[in-house]
């Protein structure tokens, strides 16, 4: 269940905002409609079960979800995984290498990893996972926020909502259309804290918000970024906007930010580096 409230707009449509938890931490949506507001409700309500599922697949703290017996199992023998979960895993071994090592789902405190690759292997053909060494530990939290709002987005498309917002604790965003004015979805980025207007395209932040909250790791040594700063990249693609604002915030801590950057310019996954602040 969700709560909501809408508001009437003058050109006849209504803006219903909708919110609930997921993924350890508040969703909000905001879609712009005229069709009935029973309708626009059961639309929030197929987008909180499409996410519930997901967190079913890919939340490492759940012992009951597919990564989580994968982490188990992976290292005896190889897992047959569901195809979504494979795809998952498929992008996130390669951008490991287009981010230069620095997102890494791998990686884990004091323990330096050698890369994604040298840790995971995937069969295509057999759909299977396979940890090549004793000790590995998938962990999809700088990724699955990201994944899911492109998920989000293909089930809006199908159901033909154009003007829609959605926060993933205000980390995480996505605007489609044009919002409730028509110049875009305002936006305030936890890196720039001015008002950003989104329309079609996605805003993450990855940073530390105090001096002393340390939870981003530089993968190659296995120490926690340190210190507070933020950084924002907007995106035409959700998973990539997760993977790369966790890279550049692990990599302007060894002053890498500009190599990884000229690195991923060619797959024109960014469309716009809002700012890196270190505060």
């Amino acid at each position: 269940m969700f709560e909501s409230r809408s508001k009437s707009l003058g050109d006849g449509s209504v803006v219903l905002y909708a919110w609930f938890p997921s993924m350890h931490t508040r969703v909000d949506i905001a879609i712009k409609s005229s069709l009935p507001e029973n309708t626009v409700k059961a639309v929030v309500g197929s987008v909180q079960q499409l996410l519930s599922n997901l967190e079913r697949i890919g939340n490492k703290f759940d012992p009951c979800s597919e990564l989580s017996f994968v982490n188990r199992q992976a290292s005896i023998e190889p897992v047959k995984v569901s195809r979504i979960l494979f795809d998952m895993l498929s992008l996130c071994l390669d951008y490991n290498a287009y981010t230069l090592g620095y997102f890494d789902v791998c990686a884990a405190p004091y323990q330096p990893s050698a890369g994604t690759s040298c840790y995971i292997d995937l069969n295509g053909a057999e759909q299977t996972v396979f940890f090549k060494t004793a000790g590995v530990s998938i962990d999809l939290s700088g990724f699955l926020k990201g994944y899911a709002l492109d998920l989000v987005r293909l089930y809006l498309e199908e159901v033909q909502m154009d003007n829609v917002f959605v926060s993933f604790g205000t980390s995480s965003v996505m605007a489609i259309g044009s919002g409730p004015e028509g110049n875009g979805w305002p936006v305030t980025t936890l890196s720039e804290g001015g008002p950003v207007l989104l329309r079609d395209s996605f805003l993450t932040t990855s940073g530390n918000n105090t001096d002393e909250r340390t939870h981003i790791l530089i993968p190659r040594s296995g120490e926690f970024v340190e210190g507070k700063g933020m950084v924002s990249v907007e995106t035409t693609c959700g998973w990539a906007g997760e993977m790369l604002s966790t890279a550049l915030f692990s990599a302007k801590a060894k002053h890498a930010e500009e190599q990884l950057l000229w690195n991923v310019k060619n797959n024109k996954i960014v469309s716009k580096l809002i700012k890196t602040v270190q505060m």
